[in-house]
């Protein structure tokens, strides 16, 4: 029975040591293990905390060019405001000029016109004047004919 009880507990010590050996293998594992995770995490969190700066220049830079593009919009609204005003002015200024064009082709057409009936006149003016001038020549040689033959019945007188 000794034997059997020595043979016990001989197992039961060569187990308890193997389970001894088995845990210290496993706790080394598992500090190695927890070495490794740490390592990792740190890697992680730097990776991590790298790629989080890099995504906030990229915001910071996007944000500026959001910006810069807005106020180049503004910019360019208001330019656009200002030549469609402009535009608008001289569309309005030509119809001015379009009017004035038109009143400007009336009293021209109105002066031509005129011109045409005083050169109508002038023309009639000078026909009764070379009427009148050739009955004046004619009555003045018909008054010098009389006088010679008043001039010639004196003399014969």
């Amino acid at each position: 029975e000794l034997h059997v009880e020595r043979s016990n507990a001989q197992r039961i010590e060569s187990g308890w040591q193997q389970m001894e050996r088995q845990n210290k293998e496993l706790r080394a594992k598992l500090l190695e293990m927890e070495v490794q995770v740490k390592s990792k995490q740190r890697t992680s969190v730097a990776a991590l905390e790298t790629k989080l700066q890099q995504m906030e220049d990229q915001l910071d830079h996007e944000s500026r060019e959001r910006q810069a593009i807005a106020k180049a919009m503004r910019q360019k609204d208001k330019k656009l405001k200002e030549l469609t005003n402009q535009i608008e002015d001289e569309r309005k200024q030509s119809e001015q000029f379009k009017d004035q064009a038109e009143k400007a082709n009336l009293r021209a057409r109105q002066f031509k016109l005129q011109v045409e009936e005083i050169d109508e006149e002038s023309q009639r003016a000078t026909v009764a004047r070379r009427k009148l001038q050739k009955e004046l020549n004619e009555a003045t040689e018909a008054n010098d004919a009389l006088n010679r033959e008043v001039s010639s019945l004196r003399s014969k007188l």
